[in-house]
């Protein structure tokens, strides 16, 4: 005798009436697999950030969803705005500061409050992997940009990096100003590699200080050249991080 086969049909998903699909709003109601008919996206019943449902909450499912575009948008504008900013300093010295805590604000607040809906209306663990790649990806956005600009806190690596790109041009230059004798100040406003200078000092012998921009309303911001063994008065300049060789990034006070 052969065994009985099963021929009751599946047992559709456990959605609520009036659950809809998040892209075309079709009805889900009565549905086997985890899939819209009409528009193919997929969802999670057990998530109902996946699905459109009116009685849920409507700031649930605002501050629930992953991040916006114009969060995604925002938050990745400020980043670049203080790496260009970090990258030559003396230019606008007060945006990066400004933009670190614009970044962390809205990291506390908007994404804070989005991971705190998401974790009490998310209790199945694999609901993440029902989510189409772009929302999840909405999800890396700020931490990414938050880890790099507490690296910039850390050390200031965009600026390393864009002078290793310069630097080069840099010591070439110094070449033309050893060559040329001790001189107090030589006015430049040009381009040195990816870089704008707007003067150079030679404030001894084998010391030349690239004046970048203005670090406050006195002060100037740059890097110095220091040649091996050479020493340096501090009042007259102040050495800060090394940026390799014989260069430091430095301020000159305002005599």
């Amino acid at each position: 005798m052969k065994p009985e086969q099963d021929n009751e049909a599946p047992c559709p998903l456990g959605l609520p009436l009036t659950a809809r699909c998040l892209h075309c709003r079709y009805l889900l109601r009565g549905l086997v697999k985890p899939v819209c008919p009409e528009c193919g996206r997929r969802f999670d019943p057990e998530d109902s950030l996946t699905y459109y449902n009116e009685s849920i909450n409507l700031w649930r499912r605002i501050w629930g969803a992953p991040p916006p575009k114009w969060h995604q948008y925002l938050i990745c504008g400020i980043a670049l705005v203080v790496l260009l900013d970090i990258s030559s300093p003396g230019n606008l010295a007060f945006l990066w500061p400004c933009g670190l805590v614009l970044i962390l604000g809205i990291s506390v607040v908007d994404y804070g409050l989005r991971c705190t809906f998401r974790s009490k209306d998310t209790p199945n663990p694999d609901a993440a992997s029902q989510l189409p790649t772009k929302r999840k990806n909405a999800w890396l956005v700020t931490p990414i940009c938050l880890v790099i600009m507490l690296g910039i806190v850390l050390f200031p690596w965009p600026f390393w990096l864009r002078f290793q790109i310069s630097k080069h041009a840099f010591e070439q230059k110094v070449k033309e100003v050893v060559d040329q004798g001790p001189m107090p100040s030589l006015e430049l406003d040009v381009w040195l590699g990816s870089m704008h200078v707007e003067s150079v000092y030679e404030l001894a012998p084998g010391v030349v200080f690239f004046r970048t921009g203005s670090c406050d309303l006195f002060d100037s911001c740059g890097v110095v050249f220091l040649r091996n063994g050479t020493t340096i008065n501090t009042n007259s300049l102040e050495i800060l991080s090394p940026l390799g060789g014989n260069w430091h990034e430095a301020v000159m006070p305002f005599n």
